[in-house]
C-alpha cells in the first residue's frame, strides 16, 4: 500500500491495468465490443441535440473516424496477437460498433 492507496489502484492508475486470461464477455462487452466508444459518442451526440450545436455533431462524427481508426489500426491488431483464436471467436459473436442483444447476428 502506499500512501494509503491499494496496491491494484495503483497499478491501474499507473496504466498496468488488470490482467485478464482472455477476452472479457461480461456486462457491455456481451453486447458490444467497444462499450467506452460508443458511451462517448452517444454523450457528443446527445450534447449535440441538447444544446443544438452543429460544432458538437462535427466534433461527435471525427470523433467517430478517429475511434475506428484507432480501433482497427491499433487495438483489435493487438488483442489478436495476445488473445488468439479466443479474441477472432469473440469477435464473429459481438458487433464492433452497433449494440446487439447476446447470441443475436
Amino acid at each position: 500500500m502506499r500512501a494509503g492507496i491499494p496496491n491494484n489502484t495503483f497499478r491501474v492508475c499507473s496504466g498496468g491495468g488488470p490482467r485478464y486470461p482472455s477476452t472479457v464477455r461480461v456486462g457491455a462487452y456481451r453486447w458490444v465490443r467497444n462499450p467506452t466508444y460508443v458511451s462517448a459518442l452517444l454523450i457528443v451526440a446527445d450534447e449535440a441535440w441538447l444544446f443544438l450545436s452543429v460544432e458538437l455533431l462535427l466534433y461527435a462524427g471525427l470523433l467517430a473516424i478517429a475511434f475506428h481508426l484507432f480501433v482497427v489500426g491499433y487495438e483489435e491488431r493487438r488483442l489478436r496477437v495476445r488473445f488468439g483464436e479466443d479474441y477472432e471467436t469473440y469477435r464473429r459473436a459481438v458487433s464492433r460498433w452497433i449494440p446487439h442483444p447476446p447470441g443475436a447476428s
